[in-house]
Parts: structure tokens; sequence; C-alpha cells
């Protein structure tokens, strides 16, 4: 009797590094093809939302563009300006803030960073952050790109008042996250396509066709025997 000793081969699985500097380089690619006027870029948490910013950032700084980064808190832009000061000493950033801001002592130890209130402060400035409630504020100026962090945290409505201000635009944030919330009634808009009280990358994807949208594929805040149980509960539509 002859006995079939032979093994089906096991599923190569990609070094993670690998996968996620080449997801990396295909958001950097489409942001340079000028038929896209959006890139959505889907992450789980520990992904590398902020590093993938801060590059996109800087690429688009060095290429000639004066970018924009739209986040949705303080906490965030603080954290964003910092980073980027650090990891890049010889880019002017700017932190666009409110009247009553005070930055933190790390951020007022920074020497390549200004903190303003309006544009005119920040004219040196190579790269501007800000929060989406203060560049709402904002009514006399355009750019030709902006990166909208933690952009599944914006209603839509919110992304209605900004989106003047730039002509291409770069949204990365977490699909996982729930909706942003809403403190009036949402009844008239349920199941509308511009349902005010969505977040703003859901409603941009239904009125844009043919937008590129990319996964940053690795999670490194987490352990691989977690993957499945998180994207049970977080992620069942991917």
């Amino acid at each position: 009797m002859r006995t079939d000793t032979s093994t089906t081969p096991e599923r190569a699985v990609p070094d993670p590094a690998t996968a996620a500097a080449a997801a990396t380089e295909a958001i950097l690619a489409n942001m340079a093809d000028g038929r896209h006027r959006a890139v959505v870029v889907d992450s789980p948490p520990g992904a590398g939302k902020s590093t993938l910013v801060a590059r996109a950032a800087l690429e688009l700084a060095e290429g000639g563009e004066r970018p924009i980064i739209v986040a949705q808190t303080n906490n965030q832009v603080d954290d964003l300006v910092m980073r980027l000061a650090r990891e890049h000493p010889g880019i002017a950033v700017g932190r666009l803030s409110a009247t009553g801001y005070a930055p933190s002592p790390a951020l007022g130890a920074l020497t390549n960073t200004t903190v303003g209130r309006t544009l005119t402060d920040l004219a040196g400035c190579r790269i501007i952050v800000g929060t989406a409630a203060k560049w709402a504020t904002v009514r006399d100026a355009t750019f030709g790109w902006a990166i909208l962090d933690e952009a599944y945290q914006m209603r839509s409505d919110m992304l209605l008042q900004i989106v003047e201000r730039f002509e291409r635009g770069l949204f990365v944030g977490d699909p996982g996250q729930l909706d942003p919330f809403a403190i009036v009634g949402t009844e008239r808009w349920i199941g509308l396509p511009h349902d005010p009280t969505q977040n703003g990358v859901s409603v941009m994807l239904e009125h844009n066709q043919n937008i590129p949208v990319h996964r940053l594929p690795v999670s490194w805040r987490l352990p691989l025997s977690a993957a499945p149980t998180i994207a049970r509960a977080f992620y069942p539509f991917t």
C-alpha cells in the first residue's frame, strides 16, 4: 500500500513591517496622483495613524505645499505639533489656537513652533495644525492639502464648514469608532445621505465616486491572538 505523505503548504504570513510600509507607500502614491481629490485611510488602533499623518505632512511640505492638519481636540493638536516639531526641527510648525489657549511648557519650549490666533500670526509656518472648530472660524484662506486626523470623529456638518479651506484631503481615522454624537433631535435626518450627524468620512464617500480607500494592515498595539476578537467586535464590515 502506498501512503501519501504530502501535506498542503501553509499560507505564508507576510512580514508585518513590510506590509505596513507597502500600505504607506501606496497611500503616498495616491496623494501624488492629481486625479484624486481625496484619499481615505482606515486604521485600527495602534496602526500608526499619527506616524502616517506626520510623514504625509512632511512630504507635502518638502514638495512645496503648505498643508494644514485638522484634528478634533486640543490634546490631539498638541500631540501632533510636538511630534512634527521634534521629528522635523527644520520645518516651522504653526499651532492655530483660540484666544484663551495657553501652550504647555513642553510645546512652548520648541524653537520651531509658533502659536497664533490667526493665519497672519503663522505666516512663516510650513505646516499649520488646529482643531476643526478653530478651522471653521477661518474664512480668508485656501490651502492645497488638508490632512484630517481622527476623521471618523468629525461630524459631517463640521466637515462642511471647513471643506472650502482646502482643495484636496487625506482622511485618516478608525472606522471602528462610534459615530460622533449630537445633543439635538436627529429624527429628521435618519436615512438621508446628507445626515449631518454621520461622520464626515462616510458622507464624503457617499457624495464622491472613485475615492481611494486604504487600510493600514498592522496594529502594533495588540498581540496576534487578540485580532479575531477585536475584528468581530468592532470591524465586522471589513
